[in-house]
């Protein structure tokens, strides 16, 4: 409503409009919590665990897909195996800086604060380890 100026007809076709756009994007991500909560070949299936189905993610961390509703558990499966991509991306960065010219001060398993610069090589070679494909460290200032 405050986008719109107060207009609820204007405010409700810019809804309309935002979810009719959203509505592909939405589908692939359904695809994809179906795939992780059903899917007997999804990658992330532990097959050691079989009591109760679990993932793990590429920090080696499980989440057993149990005890909420089946649509809370999708969202929260997907955001173990992002969050676990993403800090396994971290962590090889982490290693790399020792020959790649940076110095790690601290890893925050989503960024890392380094003494010196990582080199877009140190990057590519952790993204491709980790299986990000457009993987990318944006700097940030540390104060």
């Amino acid at each position: 409503m405050d986008e719109c100026g107060g207009d609820e007809a204007k405010a409700k076709r810019l809804t309309t409009n935002v979810y009719s756009a959203l509505a592909p994007l939405k589908a692939e991500v359904d695809t994809w919590h179906k795939h992780l909560m059903t899917a007997d070949h999804c990658r992330q299936v532990d097959p050691t665990r079989k009591i109760v189905r679990t993932l793990k993610n590429a920090c080696g961390q499980h989440f057993a897909l149990a005890g909420e509703r089946a649509d809370k558990l999708a969202r929260q499966a997907a955001a173990f195996i992002l969050q676990g991509q993403e800090a396994a991306f971290v962590h090889r960065l982490t290693v790399l800086g020792k020959d790649g010219g940076f110095v790690p001060i601290s890893n925050q398993h989503d960024g890392l604060v380094v003494i010196g610069d990582i080199p877009k090589a140190a990057v590519d070679q952790a993204a491709t380890s980790a299986g990000l494909r457009y993987a990318t460290m944006d700097e940030k200032s540390f104060v």
